[in-house]
Parts: structure tokens; sequence; C-alpha cells
């Protein structure tokens, strides 16, 4: 599995200042390497705050938020695997929260247990903080 944090997610589907680069990304796997693509449910939430917080600072319109939203679940949801998350994601998340000094936020930390719980054999991340913390607990990442 290629666990796909919404930090790469967004700038695919939303032009960002990053977006170039998480299509250059993209465009470089193989066939195969796109079929093991996952997000959680959890992205999709954390998607969803996303676009919100884009419209409420005017990055976006409504409409432009709800035609992201629709190609989420239209387009992207059905090219890749989503993984539920469980109880021992959230307590996995509190116990890499402890280390306060990582700075690490819930959020990534959340993505980083449902990763590391589903044995992903990659984490595709542009959050600097996530990546340090992954590779620290031995996730391998794709920063972009």
């Amino acid at each position: 599995m290629i666990y796909l944090d919404t930090s790469v997610l967004v700038p695919l589907i939303v032009p960002e200042a990053v977006s170039e680069k998480a299509r250059a990304w993209r465009d470089r796997l193989s066939a195969t390497q796109r079929k093991e693509l996952a997000v959680s449910a959890w992205t999709q939430t954390e998607f969803a705050s996303a676009m919100g917080l884009k419209v409420r600072t005017g990055e976006l319109t409504r409409n432009q938020a709800d035609a992201a939203l629709k190609l989420l679940h239209e387009e992207l949801l059905q090219k890749v695997d989503l993984v539920e998350v469980t109880a021992t994601d959230f307590r996995l998340a509190e116990a890499m929260l402890r280390e306060f000094t990582s700075g690490l936020r819930a959020c990534d930390a959340l993505h980083l247990a449902i990763a590391s719980r589903n044995e992903a054999r990659l984490m595709a991340v542009l959050d600097k903080t996530l990546a340090k913390v992954a590779a620290w607990l031995g996730v391998a990442v794709a920063s972009i």
C-alpha cells in the first residue's frame, strides 16, 4: 500500500503552490504503484475540512469546493483503496503524540497510525514534520 496523506491529495485536486510537484510525483508512479494507492476515511473528513477552510479564507468559492469534493468522491476514491479507521489507530496516534517535542499534530498522527497499522510500504506526504516522524518510526516516506 502507498498511503496518501491529505497534504498530497488536496493539491492533486485543488490548485496550490505545490500542485505541480504533487502531480509530477503521481505521474512518475508505475501502473502497479497506482493500484497500491490508498487513503483513509479520515482523509475524506480532512479533505472536506480543507475545502471549508479554503472557502472561509476566500481561496475557493463554495461551487469550487463542492466541485473538488465531487471530484474526490466520483473520480479519485474510485481509483484508490479506502482504509477504515479503527480505535487502534486512535490509540496509536495518541502514543505518537506523547512524544511532545516531535511537532506532530493530531490529524497527522492519525494518518501515520493508519499507515503504520496497515503496513504501508510508503507514505506520500508534503508535511516535513510528518515526514520526519514517519521516517523516525520506520515508515518509508515519499517526500514530495
